[in-house]
């Protein structure tokens, strides 16, 4: 009698203080035994503190009275003993570990009614937040979730190394969740999804594999999608639909970086261990973007906070990778990261294969003059800092930092009238960039954010030749300073709308300094940019329809010019797994590259940065409009779409002519008619895709010298491509392998009759030839393992150009001694890669 009564003053505690709240997700096993009690005509003696506080979160009530105590033994680690027909007695296991727990919000306040799960055994927090619950081994791990809340999984035997151990919940999404949803999911590969806010995302948390990568470089992985090459295989030369680099925004925790790549645009200079997601805007881009006329890709890294450290350690064939996040309180935790070339300890066949073809027809390989080439010293670093913290439970503050660098160094021998001569030569490449952003949940609806960005990019060479006892010093300088603030409001569950309004300076200098003959200029401009935007996002016919509608004004100081640029995003679902979508936009950009010589800054990377005048330089102007039919259903997924695409306020001198245009001021446009298509199917552990893209890229000048076309082919005009990839997976071993073929970009030809007059080349119509097609076959694999429960291994080994195809990427020409003499550059050559990693 003592025993069902207390059974059931138990559960009347419990259904008062539980079900009154309108949780009923979980059942205390003191009900389940007072109802086999009364079905079963049976009676149980146990001690209280064995079942008290127990719960199991999925019960069936018809199951036989055998079938019930069996599962309630393997669920609580319980043995029932029959002591006669009617009793049984209730015994824990001795095997099994009590687990306390006290749970508090990050002000320390007790959080009451929480779910506690181990396997399908659940509990809840009481009234000061303590819970207790059994475990059988020490490699489990408990989940605590609560709504509102970040859920959190600890392992067992962490908890049971302290005596009741304290768990400080964080609260969860402090900044509002826009409206996402997936329009394609694994496109092309598993993490990258096209969302129906019209950018494709890839989420490196969930990634899957690409042919020739074995670390998720942001740079290479955009390859990956239709309408996304670089022409020449640098990172730093990312041409997105027909454009070329400079005229893609990149933002990186949303600072707009000016450098791109290491290697001086070979491999992506960010860290892979860091970047968690990058948003990818071909079209349709968000109206809080400015500049990228060509294409956005924003990068993000973690906005969480760790409760233990956490990071990882390794190395490939080119770099070592280090990365440390550790908990500084309850509320904020750090993050440092940083890679380093391995060059300085081995130069492996992989880093001279990349060394090659990043320095190969320049100063740094080969003897010019007579001289010798020597003592060449290289590296690249790359180094980030994040700081995270809840400051509340309604306001966020993250601050990171970045700095890229590369740095080159040589040493030219030489001998002139007996005399020797040793000069120092070199060239660095750097961006250190930093901002803080604050953000504040007003309430469910209401939100607002505050950014500042500083970024600085720098490129300087110093060029010394002996022969003429000239020392060439080239600099090209960025500092910008942008500050950002923004609202956002969600209507209700359809319509969510923000604005915000942005304040930039950007100032660019260019230096030259010769000492033979002397000569010094230094040019520095600098452009405030104000700007305001807003942009609403709206679901219409229960959802089958989404608009976003967005505009950005922008005010350009000096140059007293305003622009209003909208963007648009319209998908339908027509019906089941068919959905049409149209974008459009306008854009503007006040930043360019330019090439005033081939071998400035020695050649290796001759590109500068420059601001528009309105006179010379002006305005780049973009606009956009495609349409698109995407199927997705049964793991076969096809998206196709058309797009037309105007580019103005191009120059001559940022299109690195190599023909007659090369000293040629010019300004003009170019118009690109393309279509991208895709197909995937997923065939259970198998994927597949196939990607093709036609594109008709063509230059339309005002002015050109004369008999020379003034419409022809664009430098970046690549009309057909197509991609292939299968993959594959088994448990946590991947491997995947691909095709890349693509038709050859244009070139110039010499006039096969009269290749040289009066010691010039004699060219033909600009871009009038083709050079050979392109094809490249890449491989890749990787594997996943536990050390033990703490430490986890990474190994992926990959091929790049498998078959070794001397692939052409330029054909130019050269007038050696009156001779006209053809130059091509070449591809990559196969060239295998290694990594190896520690994950703690």
């Amino acid at each position: 009698m003592k025993n069902k009564l207390s059974l059931l003053f138990t559960l009347i505690i419990f259904t008062i203080s539980t079900y009154g709240q309108g949780d009923g997700e979980v059942l205390p096993l003191t009900k389940i035994i007072l109802d086999l009690s009364s079905k079963h005509s049976i009676q149980f003696s146990y001690a209280d503190q064995d079942i008290n506080d127990l719960y199991i979160t999925k019960w069936d009530n018809n199951l036989s009275l055998s079938r019930s105590l069996k599962i309630l033994a393997n669920y609580f680690s319980l043995t029932f003993e029959k002591i006669n027909e009617q009793t049984f007695a209730i015994v824990k296991n001795q095997e099994s570990y009590t687990i306390c727990g006290s749970i508090k919000d990050l002000e320390g306040s007790p959080i009451p009614n929480v779910i506690v799960r181990l396997g399908k055994v659940a509990t809840k927090s009481n009234e000061d937040g303590l819970f207790y619950i059994l475990a059988t081994t020490k490699n489990e791990q408990v989940n605590i979730s609560q709504s509102g809340y970040e859920t959190i999984n600890l392992n067992v035997k962490d908890i049971l190394d302290q005596e009741c151990l304290e768990i400080r919940l964080i609260t969860k999404n402090i900044y509002p969740v826009e409206l996402e949803e997936v329009l394609l999911k694994n496109y092309i590969t598993a993490g990258i999804s096209k969302n129906r806010k019209g950018y494709v995302e890839i989420n490196y948390e969930d990634f899957g594999i690409l042919p020739g990568l074995i670390e998720s470089d942001v740079l290479l992985s955009a390859q990956s999608l239709p309408g996304v090459i670089s022409v020449n295989e640098r990172v730093s030369n990312l041409n997105i639909r027909g454009g070329t680099n400079d005229q893609n925004l990149l933002l990186w925790d949303g600072i707009k970086m000016y450098q791109s790549g290491h290697f001086f645009g070979l491999i992506s200079a960010f860290n892979p261990e860091t970047t968690k997601k990058a948003s990818i805007y071909t079209n349709g881009t968000n109206a809080k973007y400015a500049d990228g006329v060509s294409g956005t890709i924003v990068m993000e890294t973690n906005n969480e906070i760790v409760n233990h450290i956490e990071g990882s350690a390794g190395l490939n064939l080119l770099n070592a990778n280090l990365n440390i996040e550790v908990p500084i309180s309850k509320r904020s935790s750090l993050q440092v990261a940083g890679r380093h070339s391995l060059n300085g300890i081995y130069e492996t066949p992989t880093y001279d294969s990349y060394f090659d073809q990043a320095f190969r027809d320049t100063e740094v390989i080969g003897n010019f003059d007579s001289s010798i080439i020597s003592n060449r010293t290289f590296n690249f670093f790359d180094t980030s800092v994040r700081y995270f913290s809840n400051l509340s439970d309604k306001t966020f503050i993250k601050a990171n930092s970045i700095f890229i660098s590369n740095e080159l160094e040589f040493t030219e021998n030489g001998n002139i009238d007996d005399k020797v001569f040793v000069t120092l030569s070199g060239v660095s490449q750097r961006n250190l960039a930093g901002g803080i952003v604050l953000g504040h949940k007003w309430n469910d609806k209401h939100s607002s954010e505050l950014q500042t960005y500083v970024t600085n990019y720098s490129l300087q060479s110093e060029n010394t030749n002996f022969t003429s006892n000239q020392v060439l010093i080239q600099e090209n300088d960025v500092l910008e300073v942008s500050a950002r603030v923004e609202s956002s409001f969600k209507v209700d569950n359809s319509l969510f709308i923000k604005g915000g309004y942005q304040l930039t300076e950007t100032g660019i200098r260019n230096v030259a300094d010769v000492t033979n003959p002397i000569f010094r200029s230094d040019q520095k401009e600098v452009v405030i940019t104000n700007a305001v935007y807003t942009e609403g996002d709206q679901r219409f016919l229960d959802g089958r329809g989404r608009a976003i509608l967005g505009v950005r004004a922008s005010h350009f100081g000096k140059l007293d010019t305003i622009f209003v640029e909208p963007r648009a995003v319209f998908n339908y679902k027509i019906f089941k797994g068919f959905t049409a979508e149209i974008k459009g936009e306008y854009k503007s950009q006040i930043t360019s590259q330019i090439i005033n010589l081939q071998n400035d800054f020695i050649g290796v990377d001759n590109r500068r940065w420059i601001l528009s005048n309105n006179n010379d330089i002006p305005i780049l102007r973009g606009k956009q409009a495609s349409i698109g039919l995407h199927y997705s259903e049964r793991d076969l997924l096809i998206s196709a779409e058309y797009y037309i695409k105007r580019v103005s306020g191009v120059t001559t001198q940022s299109q690195g002519f190599l023909n007659q245009l090369q000293f040629v001021n010019a300004i003009g446009s170019y118009d690109i008619n393309g279509f991208d298509l895709l197909v995937s199917k997923n065939l259970g552990d198998f994927n597949t895709s196939l990607s093709y893209s036609y594109s008709v890229n063509d230059y339309n000048w005002d002015s050109l010298p004369l008999n020379t076309n003034l419409e022809f082919p664009n430098n970046n005009d690549v009309r057909h491509s197509i991609n292939s990839i299968v993959d594959y997976t088994f448990k946590t071993f991947k491997i995947a392998a691909g095709i890349n073929w693509r038709r050859g970009k244009p070139f110039t030809p010499l006039n096969p009759e009269n290749p040289i007059i009066e010691n010039e080349l004699n060219f033909n119509q600009p871009n009038s030839s083709n050079i050979n097609d392109y094809l490249r076959i890449d491989l890749s694999a990787t594997y996943n393992f536990k050390f033990n429960e703490d430490y986890e291994g990474f190994v992926g080994l990959s091929l790049w150009n498998i078959t070794n195809e001397e692939n052409e990427l330029e054909r130019t020409f050269i007038n050696m001694d009156d001779t006209a003499t053809n130059v091509n550059r070449r591809a990559l050559e196969r060239t295998p890669n290694l990594s190896l990693k520690i994950t703690f």
